[in-house]
């Protein structure tokens, strides 16, 4: 996901959002999900990844760092990076 989350936040440079979610991904993501690819995600990692964010985080910050991990995935679905998550996050 490093890769694709680079070439995402150099097409949204231009959103200062891209900022706050930058400070999730390093935060959240990348140590977990950085060296894999949208497709190779489990539902059963994703849902490890959800409960174990939610023992120190509330809940709308929780929410936000799984949907950028969905944005990361459709961005790399519409740019025929790689295939997406094969399921829906919460």
């Amino acid at each position: 996901m490093d890769k694709i989350w680079e070439m995402y936040k150099a097409q949204k440079a231009d959103n200062k959002a891209v900022n706050i979610d930058d400070n999730r991904y390093m935060k959240h993501v990348k140590l977990i999900f950085g060296e894999k690819e949208p497709s190779s995600l489990s539902q059963q990692e994703v849902d490890k990844f959800r409960v174990n964010l939610s023992t120190f985080l509330k809940p709308q910050t929780v929410k936000h760092v799984l949907n950028l991990v969905t944005h990361i995935s459709n961005f790399a679905v519409q740019n025929n990076y790689c295939t997406g998550i094969s399921f829906m996050s919460d």
